[in-house]
């Protein structure tokens, strides 16, 4: 998952949270864009923001 401002060379299947809802996906994994922010709360804010959460 790639969140706005990140490299999407860093990730093997780089998109974005309402991507992969939109392709169908019924699970978001959620790791390395959050456990290694800097702010971990501010970046799963902007993955729920992203799904329209």
């Amino acid at each position: 998952m790639t969140l706005p401002g990140e490299s999407p060379a860093e990730h093997a299947r780089p998109g974005t949270p309402r991507a992969a809802i939109a392709a169908g996906a019924s699970h978001i994994v959620v790791g390395r864009a959050v456990t290694r922010a800097e702010d971990p709360v501010a970046a799963f804010r902007l993955v729920r923001a992203d799904m329209g959460l």
